[in-house]
C-alpha cells in the first residue's frame, strides 16, 4: 500500500483537475528526469533552481579539477538529494496553487486511493 497526500483546489467541481494526489516517498522520476520531472508539474521556479544548482555544482567540480567520475558522483548526489525531497516541493506548489491538503488517504495506486479518500468523504465531493 502506498501513502497518498489529497490535495483539493475547488470542491466538487472537476475531479480531473481541481484533485491531486501526491506520493508519500522517493521519486523515481525526479531522480532520472530532475528538471524534466519539475517542468511536467508546471513548478517553474523550482526546474529553474535546479538546473542552476547543477550547473553550479559542475562548474565547482570543473574549478576543482575534479576528474569525471567525481563530477557525475556529485551531480548524482544532488539528483537523489531531489527525488527525496521532491514530492515535498509538488506540495508545496500545490499549496502555493490554491490547492488545501484535505486528508491522507492509503492504496495500491493513485486511484484505489482516490476511491478510498471518495468513499470516506462523500458530501465533500458533491457538487453545491
Amino acid at each position: 500500500m502506498k501513502v497518498y497526500t489529497v490535495h483539493l483546489r475547488r470542491e466538487g467541481q472537476d475531479l480531473d483537475h481541481d484533485i491531486v494526489l501526491v506520493k508519500e516517498g522517493f521519486n523515481w522520476a525526479a531522480l532520472l528526469f530532475t528538471g524534466v520531472w519539475a517542468l511536467w508539474h508546471r513548478m517553474w521556479w523550482p526546474a529553474l533552481a535546479l538546473v542552476a544548482i547543477s550547473a553550479f555544482v559542475g562548474a565547482v567540480m570543473s574549478g576543482v579539477g575534479a576528474d569525471h567520475f567525481t563530477q557525475t558522483l556529485f551531480n548524482t548526489a544532488v539528483a537523489v538529494v531531489v527525488a527525496l525531497l521532491a514530492n515535498d516541493l509538488r506540495r508545496g506548489a500545490l499549496a502555493k496553487a490554491g490547492y488545501a491538503e484535505a486528508g491522507v488517504v492509503c492504496g495500491k495506486d493513485p486511484d484505489a486511493a482516490l476511491l478510498s479518500f471518495m468513499q470516506a468523504n462523500p458530501g465533500r465531493l458533491e457538487d453545491e
